[in-house]
């Protein structure tokens, strides 16, 4: 969907409010495993810490991002005949950039460290 030269993009409400569950999940998982190392001085010298504190920033931000995405009244798309979320290219462009850096994230800690969260 093109307005006026700006492309807009449907979000079903099912996916938008499944993907926050998903991250508030991965997020507890993430501060769980940051309190458990934190007391551990030689911890915080480790790329495993500041993967997992890169981690949390990012999921937080997505978060807050669906979040908001969220307290918008939905609209009637016609193609589906049900109500989604309209977001704008810009908004489109921070979720893939998002997630394609939590991809990248979690490829790091799988890899690297034994961890995976895989929530894309």
């Amino acid at each position: 969907m093109s307005v006026f030269g700006i492309k807009k993009y449907w979000l079903s409400t099912e996916l938008c409010a499944e993907q926050i569950s998903e991250l508030i999940k991965t997020r507890k998982l993430v501060k769980h495993l940051i309190e458990e190392n934190a007391p551990h001085e030689e911890a915080w010298d480790s790329s495993l810490m500041h993967v997992l504190c890169e981690y949390h920033t990012h999921i937080h931000q997505m978060l807050q991002f669906m979040l908001d995405i969220m307290l918008v009244k939905p609209v009637y798309n016609q193609k589906v005949e049900k109500e989604e979320y309209l977001v704008h290219e810009a908004q489109g462009a921070f979720i893939k950039s998002q997630a394609n850096l939590l991809k990248l994230l979690d490829l790091d800690l799988r890899y690297n460290h034994g961890i995976s969260f895989t929530m894309h």
